[in-house]
């Protein structure tokens, strides 16, 4: 009878311990899963936005050359001072704008008047009016319009009552890069969806 209850008892102790080091095991392990997937999540989330600030920068790298281009240009020189219209009708066009995958320019002089603007639909390539609010947004925020040296650029996003825009700003001087600068060159890229979309698109590679 002693043995049989002492038996029990041993079985009990057993079935217990094991109880106890099963759930105890149990707990370290799920902690230790948990800690490891949040910090894989966390990793991926670090590399997720840095992978987004390298998009960006390079859509803003992307337009600051293609403004250089045309900011550092004899033709367009010789446009910002004499306003010539075959400057226009040879460049400014919808289908030019559209190719150069700009969405809007603006071509201020030295006293900070626009002599000439341009803003297209970046879907259907067609002639919009510049906004006012855009407008005033790009000429009344510090440094781009204002460059006080050649090699000046000012590269960035600026938000108005009609969305977000990248813009990239430079000095407009000859072809060979020298001055006196003759005025400002603004090109505008609305971020919109086409652009959310490859940013979704370069996260989820």
């Amino acid at each position: 009878m002693f043995d049989l209850n002492l038996q029990k008892k041993t079985i009990l102790i057993s079935a217990v311990m094991i109880f106890i080091f099963t759930s105890t095991a149990i707990f370290v392990l799920r902690n230790f899963i948990l800690s490891s997937f949040y910090d894989l999540e966390n990793r991926e989330s670090v590399k997720s936005v840095e992978r987004s600030k390298v998009v960006f920068d390079q859509q803003l790298v992307n337009l600051d050359i293609k403004l250089t281009d045309w900011a550092i240009w004899d033709d367009t020189y010789k446009f910002i001072n004499d306003k010539n219209p075959e400057y226009v009708k040879s460049n400014l066009n919808d289908e030019s704008l559209h190719n150069l995958g700009v969405d809007g320019m603006l071509f201020v002089d030295l006293t900070g008047k626009i002599i000439y603007e341009k803003q297209i639909d970046s879907d259907s390539g067609e002639e919009l009016f510049v906004l006012e609010s855009l407008k005033d947004s790009l000429l009344n925020s510090e440094g781009i319009v204002s460059h006080s040296y050649k090699d000046d650029k000012v590269s960035g996003v600026i938000k108005d009552s009609s969305g977000m825009f990248l813009l990239a700003s430079r000095p407009i001087l000859r072809s060979d890069g020298s001055g006196p600068k003759a005025g400002t060159l603004i090109f505008v890229k609305k971020y919109d969806d086409v652009l959310a979309n490859y940013f979704k698109k370069v996260n989820n590679n």
